[in-house]
């Protein structure tokens, strides 16, 4: 596990924006991230599966806050005084936030309901993280638990962070890199899994050899 804060923005569906009606909040809502379902390569490093629960003991007990563009001042909603509502179902991680009459709040909620921002992303410590497989010669990371620190509107639908981070992560979960970068297997089972991968990989590429032969 690593206590270094992590960002994620997956590729779901649009964020919704309820009509604005005098007396009530701004209210916005939608996924933050979908279960079981494999993420684009982060830092062409690694995939990641979110598994259900993933966030439950967290939001149970944690305070989660929302911030505009994951600027820190410009508070939207949070779990500490109930206008962010987290909510794990069959589907995945889904919220809803009540923002603030602001200006960031009115900036937010105007950038939404005028599809210019229609991305979500979050952000966690402390991961439990395992192994789950091979993709396109990548490890496929699930994350079994979590420590939920943010969810957030975002303008920009790119991973936020550096290489850096995400290569200090691997290394908190079990992997090492040769001085080129690339990941070394440390254990039995990855190095069966990166075996398979290989094998299937060199089977597609005869594959393509003999037909070009043809």
């Amino acid at each position: 596990m690593s206590n270094e804060l992590q960002r994620r923005i997956y590729e779901v569906e649009s964020i919704r924006a309820a009509a604005k009606v005098d007396g009530k909040p701004m209210r916005i809502s939608g996924l933050v991230v979908p279960f079981n379902k494999r993420s684009h390569a982060i830092f062409d490093m690694f995939y990641e599966v979110v598994s259900p629960g993933a966030f439950q003991r967290s939001i149970e007990k944690d305070v989660i806050n929302s911030f505009w563009e994951h600027k820190r001042d410009m508070v939207l909603a949070s779990t500490k005084n109930d206008t962010l509502l987290l909510t794990e179902t069959s589907r995945g991680l889904e919220f809803q936030a009540d923002l603030p009459e602001t200006t960031w709040g009115l900036d937010a909620y105007r950038a939404i309901t005028g599809g210019y921002v229609d991305s979500m992303s979050f952000a966690f410590t402390d991961a439990d993280m395992a192994v789950d497989g091979v993709h396109k010669k990548l490890p496929v990371m699930r994350m079994r638990e979590a420590t939920l620190k943010e969810v957030s509107p975002v303008s920009d639908p790119q991973y936020p962070g550096t290489k850096v981070s995400a290569r200090s992560f691997m290394e908190d979960n079990g992997y090492q890199f040769d001085d080129n970068g690339n990941i070394i297997v440390i254990d039995e089972a990855t190095e069966e899994l990166k075996a398979r991968a290989l094998a299937e990989y060199e089977y597609r590429e005869r594959k393509i050899r003999i037909r070009s032969l043809r």
